[in-house]
């Protein structure tokens, strides 16, 4: 079982309400910096590995995590530098409705951009 973290060209934004671009998303297993893989398709057949690369408009391909793990994901800028830690990850990521994630809202209930 599987749920969709990030849709299609989902973009991540900075706090500043910029894309971040070639922002990452990595992913590892709660409470810990253990690595998790991430799926580009819902039957969890095609692995992404733990890190998802945004493009130079910080936008993602789609994102779907295993419904079985509880995952942690922290949000870094090109540069490496953490900006955002969510742990855990709830499996209703609604926030991202729209395909726009602001960093500062990341995790929490989205306002309108």
């Amino acid at each position: 079982m599987s749920f969709l973290f990030a849709p299609p060209y989902m973009t991540i934004l900075d706090d500043n309400g910029n894309p971040l671009s070639g922002g990452r998303l990595k992913f590892y297993a709660t409470g810990t910096t253990t690595p998790l893989p991430v799926y580009s398709d819902a039957d969890l057949t095609v692995s992404l590995g733990s890190t998802v690369t945004a493009d130079a408009a910080g936008r993602c391909v789609p994102v779907y995590l295993d419904s079985t793990l509880s995952y942690r994901c922290r949000v870094q800028n090109a540069a490496g530098a953490t900006i955002k830690d969510v742990d855990p990850i709830g499996d209703d990521p609604t926030y991202i409705e729209g395909g726009l994630v602001s960093v500062s809202a990341f995790g929490a209930t989205p306002t309108e951009t």
